[in-house]
This record gives C-alpha cells, sequence and structure tokens, in this order.
C-alpha cells in the first residue's frame, strides 16, 4: 500500500515541499516580470540622462558609512566656513562703527540727522494730537465733540 502510495505521488509530480517550492518560484518569476515591466514603462516617461565622465564611470562606488564620514566632513567644514563669514562681517561691522564715531563716513554717502527732544519728550518738530500737555482742560470737551 505505501509503495502504490508513493509512486502515487511521484507521478503526481513530487512530494508536496517540491510542489511549494516550484510554485513559488513561479510567483517569484511572475512578480519579477510584471516590476520589470512596470519600471519600463516608468522609464519611457523620464528624459533626463546624466552625463558621466570617463572617471566617474570608472571610479569605485563609495559605501554608506564613507558617504556618511564624507557628508559630516563636508557639513562640518560648511560650518566653520559660515562662522568664519559670520566673525568677518561683525568685524567689520564694528569697524564700521569705529568709523562713524571718528566722523569718517567710510564708503556710505547718508548720514541722518536726529532732533533732540524737548522737555516733553518729542522733538521739536512733532505736535500731539491729543494736545494733552498744552490743553489739558479742554480734552474732555473735545473728545465728546
Amino acid at each position: 500500500m505505501l509503495a502504490r502510495n508513493g509512486a502515487a505521488a511521484t507521478a503526481g509530480g513530487g512530494r508536496f515541499e517540491e510542489r511549494l517550492g516550484v510554485a513559488a518560484r513561479r510567483r517569484w518569476r511572475d512578480r519579477k516580470a510584471a516590476m520589470f515591466a512596470a519600471r519600463k514603462l516608468e522609464r519611457q516617461d523620464c528624459t533626463f540622462v546624466p552625463q558621466l565622465t570617463k572617471r566617474a564611470r570608472n571610479a569605485r562606488s563609495r559605501s554608506a558609512r564613507e558617504l556618511s564620514i564624507g557628508d559630516s566632513v563636508l557639513r562640518e567644514a560648511k560650518l566653520r566656513m559660515a562662522r568664519a563669514r559670520e566673525d568677518i562681517r561683525l568685524l567689520d561691522n564694528n569697524n564700521d562703527n569705529d568709523r562713524f564715531e571718528d566722523g569718517d563716513q567710510g564708503c556710505h554717502s547718508f548720514e541722518p540727522t536726529l532732533e533732540t527732544a524737548g522737555d516733553d519728550g518729542l522733538a521739536p518738530s512733532t505736535t500731539s494730537r491729543l494736545r494733552l500737555a498744552d490743553e489739558l482742560d479742554t480734552y474732555l470737551d473735545r473728545v465728546q465733540a
């Protein structure tokens, strides 16, 4: 009886695990073909083709670790350059302020004139619209009118 069942199993395509393996490989092959077809359709819309130099084509690919280290070194260099530029800008601003204190305008053609405040805290050319300092007694009458 075992021989007959064993013979029937081999005649029907082999053991169960083998048939599962064949089916899995078939599904994988079909899925891979579908993915390839989809990518091919996507590529038809793309018009960008990078122009690689011969040197770049022959260069070895860098690992993720090498790329990460390179990125961190580049980031640090950019930060150092930004700090140096800021320091130079601050030094230039300080030098400009020193020139103004000495009376030299340097490269600037405009020098503002400031009016000094009077006793009421306002500049002489300005007047209060509320006129509280001048006509305090008539303020309520003016507001109600």
